[in-house]
């Protein structure tokens, strides 16, 4: 599952990045997006991680979201 980070839904809170750091400790493909797009602003992450570590991002305080890459 590709999942959608940003800065902005979470209040800029530093919650974010920690979640973004966890992740990588497990493992997980993580791209922080250095430029705009439609659904995405710069700073924001993009991580390809499985349900099971979704669930566990989303049932904290972080607020993510599934994204699609268009082609």
């Amino acid at each position: 599952m590709l999942l959608h980070l940003g800065w902005r839904r979470n209040s800029d809170s530093f919650d974010l990045p920690l979640a973004v750091n966890r992740l990588a400790a497990h493992g997980a493909p993580l791209w922080w997006l250095g430029a705009s797009g439609p659904q995405h602003e710069p700073g924001d992450y993009l991580c390809d991680i499985d349900d099971r570590l979704a669930l566990r991002v989303v049932g904290g305080t972080i607020e993510a979201s599934a994204s699609r890459i268009n082609s």
